[in-house]
């Protein structure tokens, strides 16, 4: 029996308005998660996997989730990558944090966030950091969705949300980020 493939793929129901991408260094073994708020009813972390039609597809702990077993053999996965999927129109006002979970090494690691509307494909926003420490907060700019499920602006944001580790003594380092130039100039339509 030959099957369309084509045809099977249509089939399967992927459904996505917006997703939001953390990515660091492969090699890394530090855990650097991703969380998101706004109008939903709670945050979006590794410990709330889903919030209203936003879902946290992966929660990547770096190297040590990265494994995978082929033929009886360990294989080790390189990539590190959190990926959250708003999978249907859910209006409203968003926010994002980045937090450092766990800094296992000494050398400082690169990310990149990375904000996608899916339909049609543009990328409003995408921010390049470095974090040095344990129980960083990185505060990212907010976005505003509308109806059709589409990015209508990117705003600066002073929302810090992102929850510390239990036991930690100090309150973390909490970095603010104004909105790039790039993001400026689709978030007021190129003024």
């Amino acid at each position: 029996m030959m099957v369309n493939l084509e045809t099977k793929r249509a089939d399967i129901p992927s459904k996505a308005e917006i997703i939001v991408l953390l990515e660091w260094d492969d090699e890394s073994i530090d855990d650097i998660d991703l969380w998101i708020t706004g109008d939903m009813p709670k945050p979006l972390s590794w410990q709330i996997k889903q919030s209203g039609y936003w879902h946290l597809d992966r929660d990547d702990l770096g190297q040590s989730n990265d494994t995978a077993v082929i033929d009886g053999e360990t294989m080790i996965l390189k990539y590190n990558k959190e990926v959250a999927t708003m999978r249907g129109n859910m209006p409203g006002d968003f926010f994002i944090n980045v937090h450092v979970y766990a800094k296992k090494e000494k050398n400082p690691v690169k990310f990149k966030v990375t904000l996608i509307d899916v339909n049609p494909y543009s990328e409003p926003l995408q921010i390049n950091e470095i974090a040095t420490e344990q129980a960083q907060v990185f505060v990212l700019p907010g976005f505003s969705v509308d109806g059709d499920g589409n990015i209508t602006k990117v705003f600066h944001n002073d929302k810090h949300f992102a929850a510390t580790r239990t036991g930690m003594k100090e309150i973390p380092d909490v970095l603010y980020f104004e909105i790039p130039n790039k993001v400026r100039q689709f978030a007021t339509g190129g003024e």
